[in-house]
């Protein structure tokens, strides 16, 4: 069964025709009025453009000869132009000329097997039952679907492809492939619905999950100048200023020779403030955390936060060989790329 796109969303059409599943697009005017296109013949240019296969359009006029007239214009857009005929004594005729010229057509508005059966004779390449407008009045839409395959496939010289329209579910979908229809036309939010399953949703958001916490440490360290980091004997006012301006709530603490002695957290700040007085009267040793915790640039990112849910931190610090900073993983910072990759726990 070929798929058609029922819009004229030009942002959905390309979205969908990257896909190269679809085989076309189907279209109305009403289409074009919600979607505030007054030039309608160019976006069909655009359209026609965008589809690898056919895009149905209406073919408007009140007697055989102004649908005939409009079916020809028509085709000037583009080879692929397929036009779109009400079902009523008119169109048949306009149908019949018109298949005798080539001259591709789609005959909607289609709701019994005697019409059908109408467009079918009269040449139509395409006939549509409206299964979601049968549906609003309390008729069994898909009824129709299965009456016109049944029919037409005991009569080879038919060539007319049964075209399932006015779409509302995927279950109708389902339904029309499962009758053997030749082609289903789906509005963009039908589409979407065709796409998901709890158990997918599951399961991908689980996908994501492992692929964040199978990344490594240091794809998410903060290194260079982005590192807090004073001396031992730097004031506590130049401490705090310092771990101000580098936004990591955490202050690196270094020797003469650069080594890690400790860090002052913005937990350490607070107890600091209650003990003193006064606490830039105190140097940033005075209210130093020994001993921080560490770990490796090369761990993965899943052992980086079970080590700060075990010690109840939000940061971790990475060390060069020779007991150096190099970096800092903050928790804050896997978080953010969650919310950004679209994983939600």
């Amino acid at each position: 069964m070929e798929l058609f796109i029922d819009s004229a969303d030009v942002n959905k059409i390309k979205e969908y025709a990257e896909m190269n599943i679809f085989s076309g697009v189907t279209t109305t005017p009403t289409f074009f009025r919600r979607e505030g296109i007054s030039d309608i013949k160019k976006e069909i240019r655009k359209i026609s453009k965008m589809i690898p296969g056919e895009v149905h359009i209406e073919a408007m006029g009140n007697d055989s000869e102004e649908i005939i007239k409009s079916a020809e214009i028509n085709t000037k857009m583009g080879l692929n132009i397929v036009s779109k005929i009400p079902l009523n004594h008119e169109s048949i005729k306009a149908v019949e000329y018109l298949s005798q010229e080539e001259i591709k057509t789609n005959v909607h508005l289609v709701f019994s097997l005697n019409q059908a059966i109408l467009a079918a004779v009269a040449g139509a390449d395409y006939i549509c039952p409206l299964v979601g407008r049968l549906y609003d009045i309390g008729y069994d839409g898909i009824n129709i679907v299965e009456e016109m395959i049944r029919g037409f496939n005991k009569h080879p010289k038919i060539k007319s492809k049964v075209m399932v329209s006015s779409v509302r579910t995927p279950e109708h979908v389902k339904q029309a492939f499962l009758l053997g229809a030749d082609v289903a036309t789906i509005p963009p939010y039908a589409i979407e619905q065709m796409f998901q399953h709890p158990l997918t949703k599951t399961g991908i958001d689980k996908f994501e999950e492992d692929i964040i916490l199978t990344k490594y440490v240091r794809d998410f360290i903060h290194i260079g100048s982005e590192l807090p980091i004073v001396t031992e004997d730097t004031d506590m006012k130049d401490t705090i200023v310092e771990m101000t301006r580098k936004h990591l709530g955490i202050v690196l603490i270094v020797d003469k020779k650069g080594k890690l002695i400790g860090c002052v957290t913005d937990g350490d700040l607070r107890r600091a403030i209650q003990k003193f007085p006064n606490i830039y009267d105190h140097k940033a040793k005075e209210c130093i955390t020994k001993n921080p915790k560490a770990i490796s640039k090369d761990a993965f990112v899943y052992e980086a936060l079970a080590e700060m849910e075990k010690h109840v931190i939000t940061h971790l610090i990475v060390l060069t060989d020779n007991q150096e900073p190099f970096g800092i993983i903050h928790i804050h910072d896997i978080l953010k790329y969650k919310a950004l990759s679209g994983y939600k726990p």
